[in-house]
């Protein structure tokens, strides 16, 4: 394929991706504003959107040709020991109440936590591991919501991503086999 002004050098990949349009949706009154996938990334370096008070949520226009990405966790997700307990805690010390009401999965990265109250899209929060033998210390994790879904009433799920990685023993002894 020969490259002049008439005929710019064209990326196959670009040819056959879709381009991604997503919509941003107010969860209180359902308003929806559509984005292009770009902005939504631009979005997530800063502050996102509001509308009646609340974090205008991401949600992908339904394309019927668009197939879902691989996952993208660079660790594996390991159901929680029996007896593994978890606290979730907002604000910048970590001092407000615990919001957690259980811990779904766990990896070295971050964890996927059932919730009483919302959190807000890339929140600090401050989450505390105990083991279940609750012989060791507990570990506490600086973390950032990275997603959060509402489950109607007060229920709510969350996946944070911790500051710092768990070491392999700690994971080992809170978490086994992978969720998947």
């Amino acid at each position: 394929m020969s490259h002049s002004p008439d005929n710019p050098k064209i990326d196959p990949a670009a040819e056959t991706t879709p381009s991604i349009r997503m919509e941003l949706r107010c969860r209180k009154c359902g308003r929806t504003v559509p984005r292009p996938g770009d902005a939504l990334r631009k979005m997530a370096g800063g502050s996102w959107p509001e509308c009646c008070g609340h974090i205008m949520v991401p949600k992908p226009m339904t394309l019927p040709d668009l197939e879902l990405p691989p996952e993208l966790r660079s660790e594996g997700r390991r159901k929680p020991r029996t007896g593994t307990q978890v606290e979730v805690r907002r604000g910048l010390m970590g001092i407000g109440f615990d919001v957690a009401s259980g811990l779904l999965n766990l990896s070295a990265a971050g964890a996927c936590v059932r919730l009483m109250a919302p959190v807000k899209l890339l929140d600090r929060v401050h989450v505390t591991l105990r083991r279940p033998q609750g012989v060791s210390r507990p570990h506490r994790l600086e973390a950032q919501v990275r997603w959060v879904h509402d489950e109607g009433g007060s229920n709510f799920v969350a996946g944070v991503r911790f500051r710092h990685l768990l070491s392999a023993g700690d994971l080992a002894a809170m978490a086994e086999g992978k969720v998947g």
